[in-house]
């Protein structure tokens, strides 16, 4: 007797995150207009609904990661610490995502983010959905799969 496993295929899901204190989590099923926007106020909880997703999904993780965007020299001169150190706590964010996706063998890519930063205007007429102007990260996180196949 021969024994072997039969596995079901599973669709594939894109998911943009974009780390931070707040996290912005958006998932979409290529080919599909099936876009999902989520915002959570720690990494923590983003990293389990990546968990739960995982379970009924293919999934392709596109991190944004602040380490590989160049050194933005005008907050060291203007001596604005405060911005400086919040790019430091993001890149802290963007290690913990990257050690998360290879501990947990997911596909995944820390990405330079690239027009990323869009208003709510803009926002909706490229995706059609209302977002709040606090709602930043969703639209941030969306940006960066948006456009992927």
């Amino acid at each position: 007797m021969i024994g072997f496993e039969v596995r079901r295929s599973l669709p594939r899901l894109l998911i943009g995150i974009d780390p931070g204190s707040h996290c912005g989590v958006a998932t979409l099923i290529p080919d599909s207009k099936c876009l999902n926007l989520y915002q959570f106020n720690s990494n923590i909880e983003a990293m389990f609904l990546i968990i739960k997703l995982s379970h009924d999904y293919d999934i392709e993780l596109f991190i944004e990661d602040a380490r590989l965007a160049p050194k933005n020299a005008y907050f060291a001169k203007t001596g604005n610490p405060g911005k400086l150190q919040g790019v430091g706590y993001v890149k802290g964010f963007c290690k913990e995502w990257e050690a998360f996706c290879k501990m947990r063998m997911y596909k995944h890519q820390m990405i330079q983010a690239k027009n990323t930063k869009i208003d709510p205007v803009l926002f909706e007429k490229i995706t059609g959905m209302k977002t709040l102007k606090g709602e930043h990260h969703k639209r941030d996180a969306a940006m960066i799969i948006l456009g992927r196949k």
